[in-house]
């Protein structure tokens, strides 16, 4: 059952539930075609999903995989294309670094901190 359409012509390629201090408040992070990210929060009790036009950033066009980022560190990061994007939970880019495979099929964190992360990619190949 759809409980919202977030306002953009760009195909969904990824979401992720970003770690956020406010469980009352959840916050989702939405991966588009062309790199565009938009955030949103969610009342469950409601079923309704808000998003906000200043809560929208543009990535490297390439990217096509959300993972959340754990606390203390919150946001995500976003990969593909050989690179890694990084975002706080305000969308506020915080480090970008090149490398990994151009087409990303699965990404897990290896550590509490949120600070390795282990990339799949479409050749079957690992990147840590």
């Amino acid at each position: 059952l759809p409980i919202c359409h977030v306002a953009t012509d760009q195909p969904l390629s990824d979401i992720a539930f970003l770690d956020t201090a406010s469980a009352a408040q959840p916050c989702i992070a939405s991966l588009h075609a062309k790199g565009l990210v938009v955030l949103s929060t969610v009342d469950l009790d409601a079923q309704k999903l808000t998003t906000d036009s200043g809560r929208v950033l543009r990535l490297q066009a390439s990217a096509t995989r959300l993972a959340p980022l754990p606390t203390p560190l919150g946001g995500a990061i976003a990969v593909g294309g050989s690179a890694v994007q990084c975002f706080d939970a305000t969308l506020q880019p915080t480090a970008r670094a090149a490398g990994g495979p151009q087409e990303v099929t699965a990404v897990v964190c290896m550590d509490d901190s949120g600070r390795r992360w282990l990339l799949g990619g479409e050749r079957g190949d690992l990147y840590l």
